[in-house]
């Protein structure tokens, strides 16, 4: 069984790019970062505090934390997918990021002036681009700024990573192993402020199972606008997935799944499976080849499938006060 933060990140796709650590002779400065498709993340080793600011905010990045910024600016494209949801979540894999600036104060500041291999101008201070498929906004909730939890403290993945970063300074090569540090840090973000559907650690279990579970549809309508799956020898049908992973009645787990994901397990099931195809057609795909792969009888067929999907609910106002659902287990 997989997690169902490794499935999603399969789908969506999740590029991660190492730019550069900040080298400064002087211990006041500031970076504008060009301009980027997708996202900027920051995080910070272990010693120097920087402000990232961006259009319409401001955050700290204290050391051994990482921020998450999503893009800003014009000139997003439309999904080329089937689907309103599709074209809805273009922004996060092609919006520009402008006007980010990473800085040891709010305020303007001389720009950086170390030198990149002099060890007492290294700031500990990495920066990087993110960039993910459409479907991230919607299935990550990638439109907000995202950051290590909780703020004060110490993210042993970051350290870890960023150490071994560091490590790697003046070595021939190592790009491809920085990208793979990289990303760990960013998913150390994700991880710890993960869309509002996972937030419910009682249900993390079944979630997980019915991401896992929900393969290629082999037979002819069972796409994910039907109630059952034909996907693989290994798929079970949702009400197994629930009596083997959720504590209590069934009624209470589709309380929970509605309080916390907005939606039915069935209808949290369709839509990962939506993700797949729609992933698949925004890559360019032959729409019969799709619906013929996904099991539909006709693209028509898998247009109308996908027209009723509903997504879960990702948007969270505060990632740490989360109201607890009725729980009925105890009832008779």
């Amino acid at each position: 069984m997989t997690d169902a933060l490794a499935a999603l990140l399969d789908v969506v796709g999740l590029d991660v790019r190492y730019d550069r650590e900040v080298s400064s002779a002087d211990g006041d400065w500031a970076l504008d970062l060009p301009p980027s498709h997708g996202l900027r993340w920051v995080a910070s080793s272990t010693h120097t505090t920087v402000w990232v600011a961006w259009h319409g905010g401001a955050e700290l990045v204290r050391p051994g934390s990482a921020l998450l910024v999503p893009a800003s600016g014009t000139g997003a494209r439309s999904g080329t997918g089937t689907g309103s949801r599709s074209r809805a979540g273009a922004a996060a894999g092609a919006a520009v990021c402008t006007g980010v600036r990473v800085g040891t104060a709010p305020g303007p500041l001389p720009a950086p002036d170390g030198t990149p291999l002099d060890p007492f101008h290294a700031t500990g201070v990495h920066v990087g681009s993110v960039r993910a498929s459409p479907l991230a906004d919607e299935a990550l909730d990638l439109t907000r700024p995202l950051r290590t939890r909780p703020v004060d403290a110490l993210s042993e993945d970051v350290v870890r990573a960023l150490a071994h970063v560091e490590a790697l300074t003046g070595q021939r090569w190592a790009a491809a192993q920085r990208d793979t540090l990289a990303r760990a840090v960013v998913i150390a973000v994700l991880r710890d402020e993960p869309p509002a559907y996972l937030t419910d650690n009682g249900l993390l279990r079944c979630i997980d199972a019915l991401f896992a579970d929900t393969g290629t549809c082999g037979g002819t309508g069972s796409g994910p606008g039907t109630d059952t799956d034909t996907g693989s020898s290994a798929a079970r049908s949702v009400a197994d997935v629930l009596r083997t992973t959720v504590r209590g009645s069934r009624r209470t787990a589709e309380r929970r799944f509605r309080a916390t994901t907005g939606c039915t397990p069935d209808a949290l099931r369709r839509w990962f499976l939506s993700l797949r195809i729609r992933r698949a057609l925004d890559d360019g795909l032959d729409e019969e080849s799709v619906a013929t792969a996904f099991g539909f009888a006709r693209a028509s067929s898998m247009r109308r499938a996908l027209a009723r999907v509903t997504p879960p609910r990702t948007d969270r106002p505060d990632p740490w006060v989360l109201p607890l659902p009725d729980d009925d287990r105890s009832r008779p």
